[in-house]
């Protein structure tokens, strides 16, 4: 199952050099998250569990931004948000496993 997670980044004016001009970070599934087998138990769990983790990875590239502030953040935060997907996500995964298991 593949769910398609739409990271919008926003530059408001006077963006990069405006200390004042963070980017706007949001997050939502896409309308066409879920591949063909999307009515499956699995696929509408594990979009539930990306729905629940959204304000998490939001969080995570918002803090980002905010180190680089006044100055290009961009490719902080889309490096950050990769690192969230190999890295705290997966951990978000593995402790939902690890709950449903016990």
């Amino acid at each position: 199952n593949v769910i398609h997670v739409l990271l919008s980044l926003t530059m408001p004016d006077g963006y990069p050099i405006d200390e004042e001009a963070i980017l706007v970070i949001d997050a939502r599934i896409s309308d066409d998250a879920v591949g063909a087998s999307s009515s499956s138990c699995t696929a509408k769990n594990m979009r539930k569990m990306v729905m629940d983790s959204l304000p998490s990875l939001i969080e995570a590239c918002r803090l980002s931004a905010l180190e680089y502030v006044g100055s290009e953040s961009i490719f902080a935060v889309l490096s950050r948000a990769d690192e969230w997907i190999s890295v705290d996500f997966v951990d978000i995964v593995e402790s939902s496993n690890h709950i449903n298991t016990d």
